[in-house]
C-alpha cells in the first residue's frame, strides 16, 4: 500500500484543523428571519401586502384588468374580472376598509376557498423587514383593525399588513348568500352554484 501523498494530507489536516477552530470561535448571531412585502395603496393610504410562505393566497399581480360591473348592493364588489379564462368577482380594498375609492389600476389574485381579485390604486415596490419590525396590532392601533392584524416598520413609519384570511372572511359575510344583492351565493363560492 502507498503511502498517502503529502498534498492529500495536507488538505486532511487543514480540514480537520478548520473543523476544530470552528469550535473554538464565537458563535455569530443568526441572520434575523424577516417577510418579504408589497407596498400598496389603497383609499389614499399605505398598506404591506405580504408574500411570505404563510401567505400562499397570493396567486398573482396585474395591473389595469378589465373589470365588468355587476349590479350589487356590496359596494366593494367592482364586478367580474377575466384571469386565466375563468371569471373572478374583483373588491375594492378602500370599500373594505371604509375608505374613498381611488383611481384603481393593480390587482392580486387571492387564493380563498375561491378565488377573488383584490384591486387597490397603486404599489411602491417590494422590501423585506426582519422579524423585530413586524408587531402585532395593538388596540386602536389602526382604525381598519377588521382587515389587519399586525403592523410592519418601513423607512420611519409603521404599515398595517394586510390579513388575508380576514379579509376572505370579510368578502364572505358581506357578499355570501342570502346577503342583499347575492341571492345566488355566486361570490361566497357555492359550490352548487354559478
Amino acid at each position: 500500500m502507498r503511502d498517502p501523498e503529502p498534498r492529500s494530507l495536507n488538505l486532511t489536516e487543514q480540514l480537520r484543523r478548520a473543523f476544530d477552530e470552528s469550535f473554538a470561535a464565537p458563535m455569530l448571531p443568526e441572520a434575523p428571519v424577516g417577510e418579504r412585502f408589497l407596498s400598496i395603496h389603497a383609499g389614499g393610504e399605505a398598506w404591506a401586502l405580504p408574500l411570505a410562505a404563510r401567505s400562499s393566497r397570493i396567486a398573482g399581480l396585474s395591473s389595469d384588468r378589465t373589470i365588468v360591473p355587476v349590479r350589487s348592493s356590496a359596494p366593494e364588489f367592482l364586478g367580474l374580472v377575466a384571469v386565466s379564462g375563468m371569471l373572478i368577482p374583483a373588491f375594492d380594498l378602500a370599500s373594505l376598509a371604509g375608505l374613498a375609492r381611488g383611481k384603481l389600476r393593480w390587482s392580486v389574485l387571492l387564493r380563498l376557498p375561491t378565488s377573488a381579485g383584490l384591486v387597490f390604486e397603486s404599489m411602491d415596490g417590494l422590501f423585506e423587514a426582519p422579524s423585530s419590525d413586524i408587531r402585532p396590532v395593538a388596540m386602536n392601533d389602526v382604525p381598519h383593525q377588521s382587515l389587519v392584524t399586525r403592523l410592519v416598520r418601513r423607512h420611519d413609519r409603521l404599515l398595517p399588513v394586510l390579513d388575508l384570511d380576514s379579509i376572505g372572511d370579510s368578502i364572505r359575510r358581506r357578499t355570501g348568500p342570502g346577503q342583499p344583492g347575492n341571492s345566488s351565493g355566486v361570490l361566497a363560492g357555492d359550490p352548487g352554484r354559478g
